[in-house]
């Protein structure tokens, strides 16, 4: 459907944005029109989310409904604070596709977080903090979890496209990314032409899955292993790169629109940890280059270690001026990787 030599680019996920007029009920059939919709043009979607805004009250025996359409949802907003553990416990527990966006307040004692981080994984495990993440600059509106929040009814994309830039020579990537995003857009106008809920727009993100990693173009930007004297310059010029391929497509960009390094789905990413060369303080200081520094990062279960990560990221906050993403697992001693559900094994990464 989207011509050849880009047709097999997947898109990473549609989110649909429900706002409180809409509630639950009418989420659901939204949502059966947007991917009877997709599917009709046919669009190749890896994951469906349903995202709430954060003035939405909603009860987890609601919210089933949607767990049981195999959909993954970010419904639970709220500040960074220990005395949120016991709703947000509760909430995690009632399904494994529920996702939740914590924001971080300014000028709090950085231990609040690691408090909660740590009270969330003795009461749930590690695979649980998999589904939370705390936001640095208030809440934003992405497709991409745990950080989605609505702010509009509508939808929007997530795209996996490291395979259309790998191989091709980078003098072609612009041209290239600029292509695809024109032809998904198109396809993505259509969808809510013929679903009759509003397009939103894209999250242009260059991110990994697995052997899809973006690691591996940062390091044949930079001419050298991750990380390394060169790697902020690769990761900068891939952000000029998504930005000018946006607004030659004539896209309507969301979200953060940024190189994202996962650890735990990249696995260049968790090589280079597993080799001693990638340590936690070589992604706080990224942080300020890109959205997701220190994302999907196995630690130990130390708080102070917890505390001063995110003393890291409050300061790549300010430095950066826009919004900054934290998704940390803490791991108990005596094992050197922990597996995570469908991310397989990550190594613990040194400081």
């Amino acid at each position: 459907m989207l011509g050849s030599g880009v047709w097999y680019v997947v898109i990473r996920a549609i989110t649909l944005f429900v706002t409180r007029d809409v509630g639950v009920r009418g989420a659901s059939e939204l949502l059966r029109s947007l991917r009877s919709a997709a599917l009709r043009r046919g669009l190749r979607v890896w994951t469906w989310r349903v995202a709430f805004s954060p003035d939405l009250s909603l009860g987890v025996s609601d919210l089933r409904v949607l767990c049981k359409l195999g959909v993954l949802v970010s419904a639970y907003h709220g500040d960074a604070h220990p005395a949120t553990a016991p709703s947000l416990v509760k909430y995690l527990r009632a399904c494994s596709r529920f996702y939740a966006s914590l924001k971080y307040v300014p000028y709090t004692d950085s231990n609040a977080v690691s408090k909660l981080v740590l009270s969330l994984w003795r009461s749930l495990g590690e695979d649980a903090l998999t589904r939370v993440a705390v936001s640095f600059g208030g809440f934003i509106e992405t497709p991409y979890f745990p950080l989605a929040t609505a702010r509009r009814l509508g939808f929007a994309a997530a795209l996996r496209y490291v395979d259309l830039l790998r191989g091709a020579d980078v003098s072609r990537w612009r041209g290239l990314l600029a292509t695809y995003l024109s032809r998904v857009k198109e396809e993505l106008e259509l969808v809510g032409e013929e679903s009759g809920i509003d397009y939103l727009g894209i999250d242009a993100s260059l991110s990994p899955w697995m052997d899809e990693s973006v690691a591996e173009l940062i390091e044949l930007l930079s001419g050298d292993r991750f990380p390394s004297v060169g790697s902020a310059w690769a990761i900068r010029s891939v952000n000029d790169l998504i930005r000018s391929a946006i607004g030659e497509a004539g896209v309507r960009g969301l979200g953060f629109n940024e190189v994202m390094l996962p650890v735990g789905e990249d696995n260049v990413l968790k090589e280079r940890v597993r080799e001693g060369r990638l340590r936690l303080r070589d992604l706080t200081y990224l942080a300020a280059y890109c959205v997701a520094g220190v994302d999907m990062v196995a630690v130990r279960a130390n708080e102070g270690l917890i505390s001063r990560v995110v003393m890291d990221l409050e300061a790549a906050y300010r430095v950066k001026g826009g919004v900054v993403g934290l998704r940390l697992i803490p791991v108990g001693g005596g094992v050197r990787e922990v597996r995570l559900g469908v991310f397989g094994s990550v190594p613990i990464i040194n400081g």
